[in-house]
């Protein structure tokens, strides 16, 4: 049996956990006292639209040296929390621990790398999508599948370490499969994050929302496509054909989340913009390939971040620009 710890005991983590936990053994790791109180003294309790509301014991802990000598770490903290987490937890792994990033945006892996030179690191992407309601409660509120990088110079214990592990994952009911193709599944992700993300942390809306506003819509359909051209313009070939047809789908299969940068927003935390938009235009900088939809969300969202502007002047600057560029 495998044995699995989690960074991040925030809504992500914590709908991780509660599918691993009949599976295999599987503790929680982060600092956020009221949820770990909530998961200690009672089940996490998991909403699912139409389908009603499920518990399950999960276990958490704010001390690293309660990880044991866990075969997979599993990070799922936000990319602004990745090496901090990464440092504190480093002198309590074994050089075997299987470092695996499902983390949004770029340059998660590169900061993993860093900081476990000795560890196996590899990355994936999922669409899974959660909801914090309040401490021990989450909603799921996203169910595409999940992808777990493999390559041919991984070592051969840790490809099977990754089977295993995907293995469980369907095995509870996450559908999940193994890929080669580690940009692509990055930057396939990236495009889809930098339509919805930073849109409904404007607007303060759930996903769906960008479906049902005609502006919104086109305006999320035109931010993914200038990311997924700046990749095609690098190389890097998607896991989709048609990225217009896929954040639709992914709008659609998450329609009642709140983006995790609408939560950051709403708490008052650091986003992932500069990881996800921010990336964009980084890289379309890096290559002199215009990213001007990513650039101008970037910027709102970091002054909204910033406590430089509040909802409403941010919705204004995006309507302002949104005229400007009709002009």
């Amino acid at each position: 049996m495998l044995k699995i710890a989690i960074a991040g005991v925030g809504a992500m983590g914590s709908l991780l956990a509660a599918y691993l936990a009949p599976q295999t053994n599987v503790l929680l790791f982060g600092h956020w006292p009221e949820q770990i109180a909530a998961l200690n003294n009672a089940d996490l309790s998991v909403q699912i639209p139409g389908k009603g509301v499920f518990r399950q014991q999960v276990h958490a802990a704010n001390d690293p040296a309660n990880l044991g000598k866990p075969d997979i770490l599993l990070i799922v903290v936000k990319s602004t929390q990745t090496t901090a987490v990464s440092e504190e937890l480093v002198p309590h792994l074994p050089k075997s621990t299987t470092i695996i990033t499902l983390q949004n945006g770029l340059g998660n892996w590169e900061k993993l790398t860093a900081v476990f030179p000795h560890n196996p690191v590899t990355s994936g992407v999922t669409a899974l999508g959660a909801t914090m309601l309040s401490p021990g409660h989450i909603q799921q509120a996203g169910f595409g599948a999940t992808h777990l990088t493999v390559s041919d110079n991984m070592h051969p214990t840790t490809a099977v370490i990754l089977q295993q592990f995907a293995h469980i994952l369907n095995n509870a009911g996450l559908e999940t499969h193994l890929s080669q193709d580690v940009d692509g599944l990055v930057w396939g992700k990236l495009a889809i994050n930098a339509a919805i993300n930073p849109l409904t942390a404007i607007l303060q809306k759930h996903n769906g929302y960008l479906l049902e506003d005609a502006t919104m819509c086109a305006l999320m359909w035109a931010a993914a496509e200038e990311a997924a051209h700046l990749a095609i313009f690098l190389g890097i070939e998607l896991p989709y054909r048609d990225v217009q047809k896929q954040v639709t789908a992914v709008a659609h299969t998450t329609a009642l989340n709140y983006s995790s940068m609408l939560q950051d927003i709403q708490r008052g935390v650091p986003t992932e913009i500069d990881s996800i938009c921010g990336a964009v235009v980084r890289n379309g900088s890096r290559v002199n390939y215009p990213t001007p939809i990513n650039a101008q969300l970037f910027e709102i969202v970091k002054n909204l971040e910033c406590n430089k502007i509040d909802a409403q002047q941010a919705q204004s600057m995006l309507e302002h620009w949104l005229q400007s560029e009709a002009t």
